[in-house]
């Protein structure tokens, strides 16, 4: 990983303030979202006081980027069913055939009840019906909780977009040195 000075400051300044419950990270496949976004949680989380209690990622990668070329990967998530089950199994909040899954995470969207709670939506692109699952998290999101959205496309813009494009010169010249 190449540090990205900027982009880290900008999204670390975005996920600390209350505004903007929904932050997009979007850009080309393979620039460096999920990697920017890794980086900037691991380093929000080991501050003295962290800014979430608890960090929720869901993933919808379908390729993985290798050096060799694309490689399909098995999807983790892809539909709001998925995530909502994900999220229940996850933090233990009943069997799924005795709570609405869809409702326990409206629920802890809304409110916290395990802490202030980031959610990770990682690969948004490849979601089944990206729309209205955009729809459905900015319907029930609210402070102190934040969204994050990795995504290729620029057809889920959230309250704050970031945009990951190539990099400076500087940072380009560390990863031609490192390679």
């Amino acid at each position: 990983y190449i540090a990205r000075t900027e982009l880290e400051t900008e999204l670390e300044e975005a996920l600390i303030h209350d505004r903007h419950e929904i932050i997009t990270l979007g850009g080309p496949g393979g620039i460096g979202k999920t990697s920017l976004a890794l980086t900037v949680i691991n380093s929000l989380q080991s501050k003295k006081i962290p800014r979430f209690d608890l960090i929720i990622w869901f993933s919808a990668r379908d390729i993985d980027l290798m050096l060799s070329g694309p490689k399909s990967v098995r999807t983790h998530g892809v539909s709001l069913d998925d995530f909502a089950k994900e999220y229940v199994q996850l933090v233990g909040a009943g069997p799924i055939g005795k709570v609405k899954p869809e409702e326990v995470l409206a629920t802890a969207l809304t409110s916290t009840p395990i802490g202030p709670t980031l959610y990770v939506f990682d690969n948004f692109e490849t979601v089944t019906n990206p729309a209205a699952v955009f729809k459905w998290i900015d319907t029930y999101i609210r402070p102190p909780n934040k969204i994050l959205i990795t995504t290729r496309t620029r057809d889920f813009i959230g309250d704050l977009p970031i945009t990951v494009l190539g990099m400076n010169n500087s940072e380009a010249s560390q990863l031609i040195n490192s390679v």
